[in-house]
């Protein structure tokens, strides 16, 4: 996540997601930002939507409200700016704020102290905003040098804490549904779960991965979700099916 990019049509649907999955339950997520330095270029310009209340606002108004009033009319693009009642409320959400460093002993202790930091607190769900989204093959040399990515041995280390996984996926111009299943399919085997839900916008896909005891919360506030957003966020859930020692999905829509 960068602080230039906040408050873009992504951040609206992704705080809007975060919202409905938590369940408004107090003290029951946590957010990694993964936070990355700015590029120093102008903000992202994925910002015309808070202009259009007309067609955006009815989603969810006071996270549409409060995302205007801090890009549109104070011009403060700053992930800070989401810690608030009417984006992601402090008694439901914590954050880790720090800047995700690029030394990989660094980086190591940076993940240990965001999961330490979820599991004192007792949360169920655990959100990762990399830049890019998750990564499945990488070699060491890049590993040290990216701070683009979620890896899939850091998500399956979160994982088993006993955490229930959100992460962001940035989408593609082309083939994006084959990019989705491909992904949809390293996921299953590499964490070794049975079922995950896929959020895909326009711009980008979220992948759900809960742990068994919240899985049926997590298909119960998967389909608040369908009815909130509509269209504008597909939710569609994949199971794993065994068949001669070979992996499948199959996915449902809610």
């Amino acid at each position: 996540m960068k602080n230039q990019f906040f408050g873009d049509i992504n951040d609206y649907m992704k705080y809007g997601l975060l919202r409905i999955l938590s369940g408004g339950k107090r003290n029951s997520a946590s957010v990694c930002w993964m936070l990355t330095r700015d590029t120093g270029g102008p903000g992202g310009k994925k910002t015309e939507y808070l202009l259009q209340p007309d067609k955006w606002a009815n989603f969810d108004h006071n996270l549409f409200y409060a995302l205007h009033e801090s890009v549109i009319i104070y011009g403060e693009r700053n992930v800070t700016r989401a810690e608030g009642d009417d984006v992601l409320s402090p008694e439901i959400f914590s954050y880790f704020k720090r800047e995700l460093p690029r030394d990989l002993s660094e980086r190591r202790q940076y993940f240990r102290d965001f999961l330490e930091c979820a599991k004192s607190k007792e949360h169920d769900l655990a959100f990762f905003d990399p830049d890019n989204g998750l990564k499945t093959k990488v070699s060491p040399r890049e590993r040290i040098r990216s701070v683009s990515f979620l890896y899939l041995d850091e998500l399956k280390a979160a994982f088993n804490r006993g955490l229930s996984m959100l992460v962001i996926q940035f989408l593609p111009f082309a083939k994006q549904l084959e990019f989705v299943d491909r992904r949809v399919g390293q996921i299953l085997r590499g964490l070794e779960v049975e079922e995950i839900a896929c959020f895909r916008t326009q711009h980008a896909v979220f992948f759900l991965i809960p742990q068994a005891q919240h899985s049926e919360m997590m298909k119960e506030r998967s389909e608040c979700v369908n009815e909130v957003w509509h269209r504008k966020i597909r939710v569609t859930w994949h199971m794993r099916e065994l068949t001669q020692g070979s992996d499948q999905t199959t996915p449902s829509e809610t």
